[in-house]
């Protein structure tokens, strides 16, 4: 056991002793963004770094990096005219009036030169939960953006969201066509969806607590309990979270690595479903490396939609998703896979997604995300280790 508990330590500290210089890759990267945002902002991509700068509350990166974000997120929303020609456009519906007023409180994909670009017929659900749940944590730092803008448009957004809503179970639906991913051909109830959706509620939930809009928390509050038991209902088969059910009504039993975004809810913390979850995750997508790969197309269910198996964007390993799954590990108390998982992935954290079969290296530009992950990681190691009182021992 002493011999056990002395090799985690020694792995533990060959992970932290990269931590100074991830920090200042990060410092780097997380300015360049700050700067180069009112040019271009893929609102997904900023999702894993404004969520752990606004969690240490680093007032450093404020204003270079968080006042652009929240400025182009505020004029998303603030020009309906705007958002309604690109749409339109985007759409080519004849009845612009009635597709305004069925989209107004959605966020478009991205923003590139001021201009609102959505990628297919309509906004997929996606992007717009992870712009509000940016646009919470950033106008969680002062309060007068929080009573005039903030509010008003996390309730346009909650209410578009609430629209897209499959009545019957109370999950996210989208349709062909509405995903920013279209060679994964998502559509239907999306598991991964729901759970960006679930983060989005838990942090507006807070908000409103805190002041003290009782009707509005009791609205969230019901959608959470219905959305959380729908998802244990509809979502889990047997020991792990399915991908989703398909516009045929069919469950999609592919595994699938996204539904690792489990582990970034307060509702699923510790819960023994999530940590069955992980279990069966890494049972079968494990490579021969010890990295996970983005999905296993099933062969047992012939009328289940299958991912493309090929390796591609969709396919192979996504850094990102592996380190969040180490995340995940290290949360839920299985320090030694996690630390084992970071260290292996230490270098590859420049890059967006690799081979799955050779190792061989696929696309850069992830660092940015995938360094705000692993130091998060680091940083629940050492709270985890303080609190067992081995920290002195690094």
């Amino acid at each position: 056991m002493a011999k056990e508990k002395d090799d985690l330590l020694e792995q533990v500290r060959s992970l932290l002793s990269h931590k100074e210089d991830i920090k200042a890759e990060f410092h780097r990267e997380i300015l360049k963004l700050g700067r180069n945002v009112d040019k271009k902002l893929l609102i997904r991509d900023i999702f894993h770094p404004i969520l752990y700068i606004t969690e240490k509350k680093d007032i450093r990166y404020y204003d270079p990096v968080l006042e652009p974000i929240k400025n182009t997120l505020y004029k998303a929303q603030i020009y309906p005219k705007e958002t309604l020609e690109v749409l339109t456009n985007m759409g080519k519906t004849p009845k612009r009036e009635n597709f305004i007023k069925i989209h107004a409180g959605a966020y478009p994909t991205e923003i590139v030169n001021g201009e609102l670009i959505v990628y297919r017929e309509k906004p997929e659900i996606d992007s717009t939960s992870i712009a509000t749940t940016i646009l919470l944590e950033i106008g969680l730092l002062t309060k007068s953006d929080i009573e005039k803008n903030v509010i008003p448009r996390v309730k346009k957004s909650l209410k578009y969201l609430f629209n897209q809503e499959f009545k019957i179970t109370g999950l996210l639906y989208q349709g062909k066509g509405e995903d920013w991913a279209p060679k994964a051909g998502r559509e239907g109830i999306v598991t991964y969806s729901n759970i960006i959706y679930l983060i989005l509620l838990e942090k507006a939930i807070n908000l409103f607590i805190s002041y003290g809009e009782k009707s509005t928390v009791d609205i969230i509050r019901e959608k959470m309990s219905k959305l959380v038991d729908a998802i244990n209902k509809h979502l889990w088969y047997n020991h792990y979270y399915v991908n989703g059910i398909t516009t045929h009504g069919a469950s999609d039993l592919t595994y699938i690595l996204d539904t690792i975004y489990l582990g970034l809810t307060k509702t699923y913390e510790q819960d023994n479903r999530l940590k069955t979850h992980i279990k069966t995750l890494a049972r079968t997508l494990t490579t021969e490396e010890g990295l996970l790969r983005l999905n296993a197309p099933l062969n047992y269910n012939d009328h289940v939609s299958k991912i493309n198996p090929h390796e591609d964007v969709n396919g192979g390993i996504w850094i990102h998703l592996n380190i969040l799954y180490a995340y995940t590990l290290i949360n839920n108390h299985d320090i030694p896979n996690g630390v084992k998982l970071l260290n292996k992935l230490l270098e590859y954290r420049d890059y967006i997604w690799i081979d799955s079969k050779e190792l061989k290296k696929g696309v850069k530009g992830g660092a940015l995300t995938n360094t705000s992950l692993i130091l998060k990681s680091m940083e629940k190691i050492e709270n985890i280790l303080q609190k067992e009182k081995l920290i002195e021992k690094l």
